[in-house]
């Protein structure tokens, strides 16, 4: 996981620079095969996007790193305390564990080990469909 405090300081090229410290820009092994391309696409609306009125321009600046959370962060998968942390719990609960069964129940995430869910290697990943939801919420602004 990366950590900054302005990832998004000055445009999309300050995270595929931190992204280049640990991935090679036309062979990555996350989900998005070639860094260089995906993100050479997001400095092109980002370049686009200063173009347009201030109110536009930061409606448009803003769906950016949305992309980028979801095709380069979401699909990365977390182990429990990752999942607890970026929830704000400050420890796990019953509620949790309710939760995570429904999100697999309704596939949201999915096991990376689904033959050992009891596994102290056990991460979760969002579902095509998990991602589809988080981002028809972060769309009406409910995130």
């Amino acid at each position: 996981m990366l950590i900054s405090a302005t990832p998004f300081n000055n445009s999309p090229k300050d995270i595929y620079n931190l992204l280049l410290l640990f991935q090679d820009g036309k062979e990555t092994t996350l989900d998005v095969a070639n860094l260089q391309g995906f993100f050479a696409e997001r400095m092109d609306e980002w370049k686009e996007a200063r173009q347009l009125p201030t109110a536009e321009a930061r409606k448009a600046v803003m769906i950016i790193p949305q992309k980028i959370r979801e095709k380069i962060l979401a699909p990365i998968p977390q182990a429990t305390p990752e999942i607890i942390a970026r929830l704000g719990c400050p420890r796990r609960t019953r509620n949790y564990g309710t939760a995570m069964n429904r999100l697999l129940s309704l596939r949201f995430i999915e096991m990376t080990i689904p033959g050992k869910p009891r596994s102290k290697s056990q991460k979760y990943r969002l579902t095509p469909k998990g991602q589809a939801l988080l981002a028809s919420t972060q769309l009406e602004g409910k995130t």
